[in-house]
């Protein structure tokens, strides 16, 4: 990473719009109901989203976007309605949804790219500081590669980045007043069926791979998936109304914590795989432990289950809430 400032809001918005077309685009062989109703979800859950940023950075993320996502919104609806009709004997083909989703995934791709040219001569000038994805790797994305500047060098990253992301932006349609949406539940119900369908790319990205070499592969997702049902990190905001990108960010905190504990039960060292690290955002934790248990729920609920103990060196996981809230 090149650290602008923290948060580098387009380089966040590039890795949100990187990962999007990646969800799209990676879907399996074929979609049948369960994956069209989660595409269908997902695609409205955005659309009401869609940032418009042109102030920002000169981009109007909502005017590029809306034309070709609506257009997919539209055939997606069509199919959901044909298989609905046949009792399920009805599929997508690869190849009809590849064309299908080519503009809205080119035209993120695109975006993503502009974004990341506009602040690209600043980055040059600056050291390199850590990376937000840990332990992931620079990769190939089809034909071209990922280049600085970049908060993420891995699909996890740009995966998780892209659902905080979406639990930030604003409903822009004022006229909407459906409460599932105004509320976030929307979201949460997108984000549910996107996880648990056959086939699911967010899935891969999220819980595909290991945190630490050697590491068993544990069920995650089904957890996962369970916690965003039952909203137990629910968090409360200013209004005394359920947080949603709170809550995601602390479910974000209890993930990581059982991928780093994971380690620990296979001899490794704790890894700090918190979003972001304290190398990355010093001024976003504080020291706390209480009697060798952490202070944060997300993270002492995953290294009770674990049976661990707190490692003495690694006790700064105490969130400064106020700070998180900005982001």
């Amino acid at each position: 990473v090149h650290q602008l400032s923290f948060p580098a809001p387009q380089l966040i918005m590039a890795d949100s719009l990187w990962s999007l077309a990646e969800n799209l685009q990676e879907f399996g062989l074929f979609l049948g109901v369960r994956q069209l109703a989660a595409l269908e979800a997902w695609i409205e859950a955005l659309l009401v989203r869609l940032p418009d940023g042109k102030s920002e950075n000169g981009i109007s993320i909502r005017g590029r976007l809306q034309e070709p996502l609506s257009s997919l919104l539209e055939f997606v609806g069509q199919s959901l309605e044909i298989a609905t009709a046949a009792g399920g004997n009805f599929t997508v083909c690869r190849d009809e949804w590849s064309a299908k989703v080519t503009p809205s995934v080119d035209e993120a791709m695109a975006i993503g790219d502009e974004l990341k040219s506009k602040i690209k001569r600043d980055a040059d000038t600056m050291e390199p500081q850590a990376s937000m994805d840990g332990l992931e790797q620079s990769e190939q994305q089809g034909n071209r590669i990922l280049t600085m500047p970049a908060l993420c060098s891995g699909k996890r990253c740009r995966a998780w980045t892209l659902l905080h992301s979406l639990a930030a932006w604003n409903i822009l349609d004022a006229s909407i007043k459906d409460s599932d949406q105004t509320s976030g539940r929307d979201l949460l119900r997108a984000i549910w069926l996107a996880l648990t369908v056959p086939g699911s790319p967010l899935a891969a990205a999220l819980f595909g791979g290991h945190a630490c070499r050697g590491s068993k592969h544990e069920k995650d997702l089904g957890w996962f998936a369970e916690e965003v049902a039952s909203g137990r990190y629910a968090v409360l905001s200013d209004q005394n109304k359920p947080s949603v990108p709170l809550m995601l960010w602390q479910l974000h905190g209890a993930t990581t914590a059982r991928r780093a504990f994971a380690c620990i039960s296979s001899g490794q060292p704790l890894p700090d795989l918190r979003w972001p690290s304290t190398s990355v955002c010093p001024s976003c934790w504080k020291h706390c432990s209480r009697q060798n248990q952490y202070c944060w729920s997300a993270w002492e609920d995953q290294r009770a289950l674990s049976g661990a103990e707190a490692p003495k060196d690694f006790l700064d996981v105490a969130p400064i809430t106020t700070k998180f809230s900005r982001l």
